[in-house]
């Protein structure tokens, strides 16, 4: 028996835009823009898309030593991000920000688990808490 099936590289074939990097006063540029713009356009998706109590930015770009291997690190602080549900939450987040250029990476936390480990060495929270950014903080209301 003969299965008549496309080979797998024409079933998933998909064209991928080749986004353009460039080095400027040894910082990273991609599609023309830094990596601080690009954490602007980060923050204005992320916050209409969920809603965050909070993003800290961190890492390099977060202490101004960022060069030109440097990405954008991005803690989203949430009212509730159950553990069992913060990998789903994660991927979502990637899905509506691919448009985003510059590398990036996006961690997620709940308010309580922020609060509760932000002075615990070795947590996801910690690194953001000591040395991260505010980027967004929720206005109360």
């Amino acid at each position: 028996m003969r299965h008549n099936r496309q080979p797998v590289h024409d079933r998933y074939h998909h064209v991928v835009k080749q986004a353009t990097y460039a080095v400027q006063d040894n910082h990273a540029f991609w599609e023309g823009r830094s990596l601080r713009a690009w954490t602007d356009v980060l923050v204005d998706t992320l916050v209409a898309e969920f809603d965050p109590v909070s993003i800290i930015l961190f890492g390099s770009l977060a202490t101004e030593s960022d060069g030109p291997d440097s990405d954008i690190d991005l803690l989203v602080v949430l009212d509730d991000a159950p553990l069992a549900d913060r990998r789903r939450t994660m991927v979502e987040m990637r899905r509506v920000t691919r448009g985003v250029a510059a590398p990036h990476d996006l961690l997620v936390t709940s308010i309580a688990d922020f609060e509760r480990n932000s002075a615990r060495p070795g947590t996801t929270e910690y690194e953001p808490a000591q040395h991260g950014v505010a980027v967004y903080e929720r206005v109360a209301a």
